[in-house]
């Protein structure tokens, strides 16, 4: 018998290799499937792409520039965690512009299905119907009917004339085209309108800390998106310099009124010395009477000026109360000289400021937010007692010019008899010039004063038509469709060769 002999180990049969042409026979075997997956693919995207409606981006930029309060260390310092422009961005996307953008440029109108050639201007358009939605078609020379979306007739009307009906009045301006022309109109939901703009209203910060602002916004129209961002950045300098230049509106507004009584009074005065010096053949006072003039005409400018003063001061509360109410934060102009009032307005400025940066993080609610506007009111409560204080020290002045004037006037009168009428007229005339030109100049530096508010918002481009649609990008849907149909293609292939159990050759 034999003894056992050691088995040889077997040799495991060796492994067929996989070359790159057995991948490309799998996808030639299956070119129909490939061709199926690539073809759907591709010409979907190809499909969507040339039958897109095209988008235009208009875009603005400003230049918003922060109000540092003076002499703040952490603003010297920049040591601040927050970035202030963050909360302009908030306020510039706010629903409250949104509202005022959809308002004047009429976006919840809705105007479809106008027949080729038909022009004309919708300028009044409004709607109590549960479906506001109509058909309006020209039947003559600047006449039209109206009927709703069932067909029955609202109403008739005529171009240029308010139109009437039953829940619908609009007014058509400068209806051109032929009889039979029509129209679709319909008024969207003003509420979804306003969400619909602000969810396509883009204002990002270009640069951090460079405090330019990028407002841009997306529409099948050039022209509205032009006019949507334009419109947008206008309402936002009108909020932001709004409340700022009612004061120096309504200084003003006083300058300009007492400028219009005064221009009469002036030229009758003139005219009444006039024809006195010709009549009574005195034409020259002596010096003792014109420098009692001089005195009477310099006194009653510095009058003038202290009730200007007074009626700004009066303004000024007027505004701080307002604000107070209104539970904003405001700083008046006037008395900027001074140096308790400057202390007073910087430090508003800042916690204004602290306030915004917290309103990124946290509700008016929040306790941090609370803490701050608590302050804000008893910095504001500050500044009024300031301007209270001056009001009185103002009438004070009014009874010293007022006292000082009655002994100028004493004066006058024990002058000779022959000269007291000439410097009763040379008087009144002086005093009215004298004035006039004082609320000439003071006329200018309120105008100043209005303008000088807009300085820290500066429009550096506004909006212009974008001539090129930024939507569909052709190129880069056909070029991504491309490489995902293929993908697609070869995947769909090796999963069908994967499931497929068949013996093949």
């Amino acid at each position: 018998m034999s003894p056992d002999l050691p088995q040889p180990p077997s040799t495991p049969a060796p492994r067929e290799e996989t070359h790159l042409y057995d991948y490309l026979g799998v996808i030639l075997r299956r070119r129909t499937t490939f061709a199926l997956a690539f073809l759907a693919v591709f010409l979907g995207v190809a499909l969507y792409t040339f039958t897109m409606k095209p988008v235009y981006e208009a875009s603005a930029t400003l230049h918003v520039k922060e109000e540092k309060g003076k002499g703040g260390l952490m603003d010297e310092l920049s040591l601040n965690m927050y970035n202030p422009i963050n909360a302009e961005l908030e306020i510039l996307k706010s629903r409250t512009n949104a509202e005022q953008v959809v308002k004047r440029l009429h976006l919840d109108w809705q105007i479809e299905k106008k027949s080729e050639g038909l022009t004309f201007r919708l300028l009044d358009f409004s709607s109590t119907a549960e479906e506001p939605l109509y058909h309006v078609e020209l039947t003559g020379a600047g006449a039209f009917t109206v009927k709703d979306n069932d067909g029955n007739l609202v109403g008739r009307g005529q171009t240029g004339l308010l139109m009437q009906g039953k829940g619908v009045t609009f007014l058509l301006d400068k209806l051109n085209g032929w009889t039979g022309d029509r129209f679709r109109l319909a008024l969207l939901p003003f509420n979804d309108t306003v969400e619909a703009l602000q969810e396509e209203i883009k204002a990002t910060e270009v640069k951090r800390a460079t405090n330019i602002i990028l407002v841009s916004y997306s529409s099948t129209d050039p022209v509205q998106a032009r006019d949507v961002v334009n419109t947008l950045v206008q309402v936002y300098l009108e909020q932001a310099v709004g409340f700022r230049t009612e004061e120096a509106s309504r200084a003003a507004g006083f300058v300009e009124g007492q400028l219009q009584g005064l221009h009469g009074e002036l030229d009758s005065s003139e005219k009444n010395l006039q024809l006195y010096k010709s009549s009574s053949g005195v034409i020259k006072l002596d010096s003792e009477a014109e420098e009692l003039i001089r005195k009477v005409s310099e006194t009653e400018k510095g009058r003038a000026e202290v009730t200007l003063q007074k009626k700004q001061v009066e303004f000024a509360l007027t505004a701080l109360k307002d604000a107070a109410w209104k539970g904003t934060a405001y700083s008046p102009s006037v008395l900027r000289d001074d140096p308790l009032v400057a202390g007073l307005a910087a430090k508003l400025s800042e916690l204004e400021v602290q306030k915004r940066a917290l309103l990124t993080e946290y509700t008016e609610a929040h306790p941090a937010v609370k803490a701050a506007q608590e302050q804000i009111e008893e910095v504001q409560k500050k500044i009024q007692s300031t301007y209270e204080t001056s009001l009185n020290n103002i009438a004070k002045r009014e009874r010293d010019i007022t006292q000082q004037l009655a002994g100028y006037e004493q004066g006058l009168r024990n002058l000779p008899e022959a000269e007291r009428d000439l410097a009763r007229l040379t008087r009144i005339s002086k005093v009215n010039a004298d004035i006039y030109t004082f609320l000439l100049q003071k006329r200018e530096e309120a105008r100043i004063a209005k303008a000088s508010t807009i300085s820290n918002i500066n429009i550096v481009d506004p909006a212009i038509t974008p001539g090129r649609p930024v939507k569909p990008q052709k190129s880069k849907n056909l070029l991504l469709g491309f490489l995902v149909a293929c993908m697609l293609g070869v995947g769909l292939v090796f999963f069908r060769e994967y499931m497929d159990d068949t013996i093949k050759d």
